[in-house]
Order: C-alpha cells, then structure tokens, then sequence
C-alpha cells in the first residue's frame, strides 16, 4: 500500500490530501473520504487513514483530503463562502479521482461530511457508491449541536464577545455569513437517486432521524450500526478510539461489487511545494531516519528569509496542524514576515510512520525527543541551534527536553503540567527514558501517590518539595535552566493547567521571570486553547515572541 501526499484543485487556493493506492499499481475504484468539520475533524484524522489504508489494501485508490481553509489546504476558516468552498473540494477530489481512469467512483463522508457527500453527489452525478457515515441531516442541527458544546464549558460561553451572528465552537469559531449558509444546508433537499448503492451508519444510542430515515428510505438503501461512533466523536480527540467494526463494514460493503481492477493512472504530477498567495511557499518534506512527515513553510523569496526557523510539536496524539488550526495559520503568517516554519509529526502519529516496536498514538513517547531532535538537524542542518521550538501541552515538554540537548534560540511553552506526576498516558511499566512527565525520576510513583494522599500536603507541595530535593525535575527547572544558558523561553501557563481546579500561583510551580524567561499566566486560558479570546491572545504572544528573534537577525 502506498501513500503520497499531494496539492490538488485550484492553483489558487490549493487543497491537501493523501492518495492512498493498492501497491500493484490496479484498483477496483477510487473512494474519496470526506471527513467532519469542527473540532471532530481533529478527532477523526486518524480514524479516516486507518480507513484510507485499509480501502488499499482491499483494492482501492482512496484519497483522504482537507476542506478549503481546514487542515493543510489553503484559506481560512473565517473567509467568506465557506459551505460553498467546502461542497467544491469535494468535487474537486472527485474529478482527481475520475483524472485516475478508475472503474467504479464511491463516496465516503461522516457527520457533516455527510451531508457535503450526499450534496456533491447529488451535484456531480455518476456516483456508484455513497456511505453516509453517522451523518446530520442539516448545517443548522450540525450549529446547534456545536452551540450545545460551547455552553458545557465556562471558557467558551462568551458569544457576546464576538461579531452578531457568528457562533464559537470547541477550537472553532463561525462566522454570521457561514452560519446562514448551514442553516441552508439540508441532505433532505437532493432529489432523485445520488448514487447506485447508498449505505448509511446510524448511532445505535441514538434515536432515529425520521427524515433522515425518509430521505433515504428506499429497499436498496442499506442501514447498519455506526458501531463505537460514541468513543469516537464523543471523546477528547486525543483520547478517542478507532471504530475498527465500522471500518470494516465500509470496506467489506464497497467491496461486495464485482468490478475487475484495472491499471490507474497516476494523479497529475504535483510540485513539492504550492503558493500560498503572492508571499508564502508550502513544500511537503519527509525528515530523519524514519521519515516523519512535515510540512515547512518560507517566504516566496529566498531574500526576505530572516532569524530562526520555527518548529511546531504535536499536540497530544493529534496531527500537526496544532490546537484549532493554529500551527498552519501561525506558519502563514510568520513567513510573510520572513520567518520560515516547520510542522510535523511525531513518529506513530498523524502522518508518520511508526517505529519497529513501537504504539500509534502514543503521548509523551519515549522516541519523541529524539524525533523532534531528527527534525530540526533536517530543517537546519547548518545551525541546528537556529530554531525555537513550539509546543503545547505534551508539545511543551518535548520542546523543554530537546532545547537541553539543542540550545535553541527559543522555545515557547504553553500549558505544560507544571507539578510532578507519574506518566499517566503510556501504558505498562515507566519507559527507560521518559519526558519530562517523570524525567530524570528518582522516586517511585506509588511512593509520589503516599505522600500526595497525605491530608496536609497536596500535589503542588508535594511536586515543589521534590523538586528543590533533585528527585525530580519540574518544568520550572528545566525552563531556569534552558534559559541561564541563552535559550530565550516564554512560556503561557494558564490557571486552568489542566482539567481540575486551577493551580494557584503562590503554589510555587512557575518560575521566576527572568532576562531570558518570559512568564504569562492569564487567568482565563483553557488547557487546550479551545476558546478563541484567549488562543487569540497566545497567538499574538507566540507571533511578539518569535518576530523579535527575528528581528535581531537583521540589525
């Protein structure tokens, strides 16, 4: 099975995707995957390549692709004719598809990618086969139901903030323009058949739409259980399970047809690198011994290159377009100014490939630091010091522990667990060499767990006493010390730390400030920077922090 990355559709605003193909170099058809919008696009994204891999593996040519202005795909998501976009690179992956010479052409989308399949196919025409994978029925219940999200959490009930009209979401924000525009979107509204066979997958705990069942209520309709759909979408995207039951059944059903593979044509040759806009070039890069994948982006002249290269961490088990999209848009922006960026993926996640041995998904991996480490000597063989490094979360503590043996230029920390705990993410026994969630360890968890229950200690106590008694290293520590030695620091550690009581300052976790340590501590930052004010405030700290490294390169 192989997978290229590639740019399609429009020269000016260029979609990213992955063609996933049989290794023969034959396919029985060509499945184009439409994923979620929203915060469940993020969730997703490994779900739809283990589907891709799999849709290779049984015969077919399977392209997996981003939205205009969501992923790598170029534009924003706050541009205007954003459902329009949308529904157009769903055509646009069609017509890749049908350029293939492909024998049977099959549709595949989930929640409101759905709705934008049953759309394009109703559109397009000549579609055999259509999957409608736990789908809403319209644009308006898909707005309701990310309103219903935004009001569980205190950090997302601020609408009031925004432009009349316009909705916050988890991580995403829409505008009173598209907001209209969804209300308009209903699968119902096709007419006629869409395609020659249509599976959907419903949600057993959940109670049937009967317009939905109406729409699609013909005998030759198949209806199966969208199984394990709960752990998928209704979890944190770093912590939701594949739905390996329903894959299969997608797989097996577009497999019941007994079409003869034929050879496929190749997709158009497509550069290494696209424009985005007159100022900014894009290439798509494979980096270090295990070719992890990444994307850097420069300026379009050579000539306005100035000051350190920026690497974006994944976050958690996420891909690399960070937390609601920012790494790509950070990126963008900083190489207008004349600042080039590298995000990537961490091996066993997003798009790079596992090591012998070693789990997918895996948060704080043993082999992170020596990833990240791999990357930035890729990106900047000359001075691989030239770099700062950006994370956040799990990011920020890959960023601390590489600086130590890197002694970048800078690196940005944000929302890093400030006290000491056991690894709680990576299953069985503690690995020989950690991150910093337990490195440099020399006490045991279970003796952590006895003096944390202690009534008159608490784990900020506990984590500060171990600290200042070199049985541990705290973040504190080791951002003191990256920045004694010249590594410019800021670091963005917000009340809310991580989900439970905020952390209050006096418990001693956050370092002194110093020449070369920056210390901001808003009040109402949320861990995962899901609320737009105050993502929207670390992304002009972030942007402040790295154009002034850049700005002494050119003095």
């Amino acid at each position: 099975m192989a997978a290229t990355p590639l740019w399609f559709g429009p020269e000016d605003r260029p979609l990213f995707g992955w063609w996933h193909a049989p290794d023969d170099g034959r396919a029985r058809g060509g499945v184009a995957l439409c994923p979620p919008i929203g915060q469940e696009y993020m969730g997703t994204h490994r779900t739809f390549r283990l589907l891709a891999e799999d849709l290779a593996r049984a015969g077919f040519v399977a392209l997996r692709f981003d939205y205009d202005g969501t992923g790598d795909s170029a534009g924003r998501m706050i541009d205007d004719g954003r459902v329009g976009a949308w529904s157009s690179s769903v055509v646009a992956a069609v017509a890749l598809l049908r350029g293939a010479g492909l024998p049977r052409l099959a549709l595949v989308g989930m929640r409101l990618g759905a709705t934008l399949a049953a759309v394009a196919a109703s559109e397009v025409g000549g579609v055999d086969d259509l999957v409608l994978w736990d789908p809403i029925r319209t644009g308006r219940m898909f707005v309701r139901q990310q309103q219903a999200l935004a009001s569980l959490s205190h950090q997302l009930a601020g609408e009031d903030t925004l432009p009349a009209g316009w909705v916050e979401a988890p991580a995403w924000v829409f505008a009173a323009e598209t907001v209209a525009e969804l209300g308009q979107l209903d699968m119902t509204k096709t007419t006629g058949t869409l395609a020659g066979r249509t599976l959907v997958l419903t949600r057993p705990d959940r109670p049937d739409d009967e317009k939905l069942r109406a729409r699609f209520g013909d005998p030759g309709v198949a209806w199966r259980s969208a199984t394990d759909q709960a752990a998928l979408i209704d979890a944190i995207p770093s912590q939701n399970a594949v739905p390996r039951a329903a894959i299969a059944d997608i797989v097996d059903w577009l497999g019941e047809a007994d079409i003869e593979p034929v050879a496929v044509t190749a997709p158009p040759a497509v550069a290494d690198e696209v424009s985005h806009g007159p100022a900014v070039t894009e290439r798509l890069v494979r980096l270090g011994p295990c070719d992890l994948f990444g994307i850097v982006t420069e300026p379009a002249e050579s000539g306005g290159l100035t000051g350190p290269t920026a690497v974006f961490l994944d976050v958690a088990a996420e891909h690399h377009v960070g937390p609601a999209r920012l790494w790509v848009e950070l990126a963008r922006q900083w190489a207008e100014a004349g600042v080039r960026s590298l995000r990537f993926d961490l091996s066993g996640l997003g798009d790079s490939p596992s090591k012998p041995g070693q789990d997918d998904q895996l948060m704080y991996a043993p082999s992170a630091i020596d990833d990240a480490i791999a990357a930035v000597r890729a990106t900047s063989p000359d001075d691989p010091s030239d770099v700062v490094l950006i994370g956040l979360c799990s990011g920020a503590y890959v960023a601390m522990d590489a600086a130590d043996q890197l002694h970048p230029r800078g690196v940005c920390a944000l929302n890093p667990v400030m006290s000491y705990r056991p690894n709680p993410f990576a299953a069985g026994p503690p690995p020989a060499r950690p991150v910093l969630h337990g490195v440099r360890r020399r006490v045991s968890p279970d003796m952590y767990d006895r003096l944390s229950r202690l009534r008159f200690l608490g784990r900020e106590v506990v984590s500060v006493a171990l600290d200042r008694l070199q049985r541990v290293e705290l973040p504190r520590t080791v951002l003191r010390r990256i920045a004694a030695e010249g590594t410019d620091v800021l670091l963005v550690a917000g009340a809310q730390l991580i989900a439970g009581p905020p952390v209050p300052p006096r418990a001693g976790l956050l370092p002194p400030a110093g020449p070369k340590l920056r210390v901001v501590s808003p009040d109402d930052l949320d861990h995962s920077l899901l609320a737009s004010k105050p993502r929207d405030r670390v992304a002009q700290l972030l942007t402040d922090h790295v154009l002034r490294l850049a700005r002494r390169d050119r003095r």
